[in-house]
């Protein structure tokens, strides 16, 4: 069982991650260790743990709403080795605007919008997550990822693979 926000977002996220594997990889460790910017309701975690059991997966979701059906995931299917982090990634550390889609596309947003939705969240930097060396670093963080990636620029030398979901918008 899976619990959900949006059945459009999730179906769709399944197909990808579950039927074509677009997060699949050969880990030279039974143990590869996985960092999730942007985890959403946590398909890719229950992904990467059904094939490597014992990784080390560290999740990022700044949505709260999202974040707590994330947690409930999670703790349903038992992971361990999953460690949930209720922050955006982005190039320093505070807190920024956040806009929810209530679906999968929520982000971080430079101004205060008019919308009652819009809230501060807290942000976080990644460098410090890639001290060690990572096997995968999976961003899909909704139009932060050229802002994240390049303050995590020579970090990235401890990573062995990067997928981005690349996000552009309007201005």
């Amino acid at each position: 069982p899976i619990q959900f926000v949006d059945a459009a977002s999730l179906l769709s996220a399944h197909e990808a991650i579950f039927r074509e594997e677009i997060y699949a990889f050969d880990a030279e460790t039974s143990a590869p260790r996985i960092i999730d910017g942007g985890a959403n309701v946590g398909l890719a975690t229950l992904y990467w743990k059904r094939h490597f059991p014992e990784a080390e997966v560290i999740a990022f979701e700044p949505d709260p709403q999202v974040f707590e059906v994330l947690s409930n995931n999670i703790e349903a299917h038992g992971c361990s080795e999953v460690t949930l982090i209720q922050k955006g990634l982005w190039s320093e550390g505070g807190e920024l605007t956040f806009q929810p889609d209530g679906a999968d596309g929520g982000h971080i947003d430079g101004e205060p919008g008019e919308e009652e939705t819009v809230h501060r969240i807290p942000v976080t930097r990644l460098p410090p997550y890639l001290e060690a060396p990572t096997d995968l670093l999976k961003l899909d963080i909704e139009g932060a990822e050229v802002e994240v990636l390049l303050d995590t620029e020579e970090a990235l030398a401890n990573v062995e693979r990067v997928f981005v979901e690349y996000h552009s918008y309007v201005d």
